[in-house]
């Protein structure tokens, strides 16, 4: 229908094309990830959002954490 809009639809990505390609560098050589950091709407209502570059945790860094929520997990039984 005329009236109604298209949900779901591909949209513009805002950035410059040098802004886009150092994104993308940083993507594919450094294995980053893309973040959304904060989401807000403008005058028009439009949703903007702030995006960020990430780096992933390490294996050994995964390992800590399943380990500590482990130990707090047992503990946290002991309590009960």
């Amino acid at each position: 229908d005329f009236f109604n809009h298209q949900e779901r639809r591909v949209r513009p990505l805002l950035l410059t094309k040098e802004e886009c390609r150092k994104l993308r560098r940083e993507i594919d050589i450094k294995g980053m990830t893309i973040v959304p950091l904060k989401a807000y709407f403008n005058d028009s209502n439009r949703v903007k959002i702030e995006v960020g570059l990430c780096r992933g945790k390490n294996t050994r860094d995964k390992r800590n954490a399943i380990k500590d929520r482990e130990q707090k997990r047992d503990a946290d039984r002991m309590m009960k």
